[in-house]
């Protein structure tokens, strides 16, 4: 209890004489704790990379099943396995494959950061600064020790000099070695400090090691990831080319016709022969609208890849192919040729009109002209039927004619593409007109110019 006593007045005394008393630490000591707070705070801020580790376990195994891209991958194949045969099962079933993959590669990357990276700088620099605050504490006590003997010896000094005898200088002797031997301990002790910081920052080498294995592994693991998914790229793209199963509205027609590999559109072809077969003498076929539900529900039907139309009634059938046009990205007449069509439909003279419409027929892409020319040539058939349908060559081209070809919006000015509507409507319903009464000379596979005009052309 005395001896902590005298320790709190040394202590005391210590504040009190501060000025007069040697400094604890030099310039290089100063600069040396620096340098070590460093490392330490660096190798904190290492540290919490644990915080990004997400499995656990004392086995590869164990550890692996802690880690969400592994155990969703499992989930994924054991879901494909109990699936029907098809699109989704194959790419499910080889992206859960490739998932847990990818898992295993995060696992061994973790274990190998938490036991090679983080543990180890942790146990590094946990070991080195037992050392050095060891040294420093040891320091600063003989700093104290050093202080109060000086102290010492000054009062002892200060009291002969006032009593102006000359007594005790065995005992001021005695004082005056204690501090010798005091000092002699605080420079050890301050030396001591030193070494052990220098060991640390001899070291510095060994931390920084760590550091560039954290980086190779890292490295190591994101290749691994990346080769692991880009070898599974190409076989998700031949799987999924393999399969028509894709939406089908919206679709440009060229890439639609190379999926189905046909020469007409899936929901022309389909719509009309079901239309053909039992409704060609329906009353309103293309005018009277069906409900939106069904429409939406059979347009539902071809994107899922189901082409069978029985169930449905002829007005929807009807409704969707002009939909399925409509929904083009590019209308089948093409965007580039708008004007050109218009031009030739505003022709008075019914010969001139037909050779420009032929001309500009000409620039469509095979598809395109494929396509047109197999829509017409039902509409031909259609006519035949008009007493009964009440839709003659005119009430049809009304109907499709917007479906067909329709003018590109402006980015710039997006209600431009509604100035003169009425006129192009017009001409949009005389250009069709007239291709479904001369459909036979128009679609004939003359490759000419200027081929023979027929005898009777349409007013």
């Amino acid at each position: 209890m005395a001896q902590v006593l005298n320790r709190f007045r040394q202590q005391l005394r210590e504040v009190v004489m501060r000025e007069g008393k040697s400094d604890e630490l030099t310039q290089n000591l100063v600069e040396f704790e620096k340098r070590i707070e460093c490392i330490r705070n660096g190798c904190a801020a290492v540290k919490k990379l644990s915080n990004t580790i997400l499995g656990s376990g004392s086995t590869p195994e164990k550890y692996q099943r802690k880690i969400p891209q592994f155990s969703a991958g499992q989930a994924m194949v054991e879901s494909a396995d109990n699936m029907e045969e098809g699109l989704f099962k194959d790419v499910l079933k080889m992206v859960g494959s490739t998932q847990t993959d990818v898992g295993a590669q995060l696992a061994n990357y973790e274990m190998e950061l938490s036991e090679n990276v983080i543990t180890a700088l942790t146990d590094m620099i946990e070991e080195d600064m037992k050392k050095v605050d060891k040294s420093r504490k040891k320091l600063s006590s003989a700093r104290l020790d050093m202080d109060a003997a000086l102290n010492r010896v000054e009062n002892m000094e200060k009291t002969l000099e006032k009593a102006q005898r000359e007594l005790n200088f065995g005992k001021l002797e005695a004082l005056k070695a204690e501090a010798d031997e005091a000092s002699r301990k605080f420079y050890t002790c301050q030396d001591a400090y030193a070494t052990d910081m220098l060991t640390v920052l001899s070291r510095e080498r060994d931390y920084v090691e760590k550091l560039a294995h954290l980086v190779k592994i890292q490295l190591a693991y994101h290749k691994q990831a990346v080769t692991s998914l880009d070898s599974l790229l190409p076989h998700l793209e031949k799987r999924m080319n393999e399969t028509q199963e894709r939406p089908v509205f919206g679709c440009p027609l060229e890439e639609h016709l190379k999926v189905c590999k046909q020469d007409i559109a899936v929901v022309l072809s389909t719509c009309t022969t079901a239309l053909r077969d039992k409704w060609m003498d329906t009353e309103g076929l293309f005018r009277l609208a069906a409900g939106a539900a069904k429409i939406k529900y059979l347009k539902s039907s071809f994107d899922a890849g189901q082409k069978d139309v029985s169930d449905h009634d002829p007005h929807t059938i009807a409704g969707c192919i002009k939909m399925y046009l409509r929904e083009l990205p590019e209308p089948l007449l093409k965007f580039e040729l708008y004007s050109e069509w218009l031009k030739a439909a505003g022709i008075g003279d019914s010969n001139e009109r037909l050779q420009a419409i032929w001309k500009v027929k000409q620039k469509l892409p095979k598809q395109n002209l494929d396509n047109l020319k197999y829509l017409i040539m039902f509409c031909k058939e259609l006519v035949q039927h008009s007493e009964a349908t009440k839709m003659g060559a005119s009430n049809i081209a009304i109907v499709i004619g917007p479906n067909l070809l329709w003018q590109k919006e402006n980015e710039d000015d997006p209600g431009s593409v509604f100035s003169g509507l009425m006129v192009d409507t017009a001409m949009q319903t005389r250009l069709v007109e007239t291709m479904i009464e001369c459909c036979d000379w128009l679609f004939q596979d003359s490759q000419d110019e200027n081929p023979p005009t027929p005898t009777t052309p349409p007013s």
